[in-house]
């Protein structure tokens, strides 16, 4: 199994990597199964900082018992942290915090964006604000297996 995938916004020309974390590998193993999948991104509007990918296509149906991750308070987790959310068996929800959040629910989490490339995330992030307050530019997100 990988210990990293990339996320690329070719309309930007950026991408970083994210890594596998200390709890959750198995979900990490299981998305990185998934990959590669393009996702429409949005911006959290009232809670802070992180970009949101609300529909995550998915290939194959989760292989754990849901409600048994790992989980870490939001607003507590380092930046760059990738929570999952699952949706309806189809899709999943992904939430990639670089900045501040007032959120205190928990949340399971299973990567991580890597130090080097968190200036890059902030920079994402900013496009993404500014696309949904003015400039209402469809960014779309791109989930890459990392080539050995």
């Amino acid at each position: 199994m990988a210990d990293y995938f990339k996320i690329k916004w070719e309309s930007l020309g950026k991408e970083v990597r994210c890594k596998k974390i200390e709890h959750n590998q198995f979900m990490f193993d299981w998305f990185e199964e998934q990959l590669p999948v393009k996702s429409m991104q949005g911006h959290t509007l009232a809670a802070g900082w992180a970009i949101m990918h609300v529909s995550v296509p998915l290939n194959k149906p989760v292989n754990w018992e849901m409600r048994t991750e790992v989980t870490e308070v939001i607003g507590e987790q380092n930046e760059g942290r990738v929570t999952m959310f699952m949706g309806n068996g189809t899709s999943a929800g992904l939430v990639i915090k670089y900045g501040r959040i007032t959120e205190d629910m928990s949340y399971p989490t299973f990567a991580e964006v890597v130090e080097e490339d968190l200036g890059i995330l902030k920079e994402v992030g900013a496009a993404q604000w500014e696309a949904i307050l003015y400039t209402k530019e469809i960014i779309i997100a791109e989930f890459c297996k990392v080539e050995d």
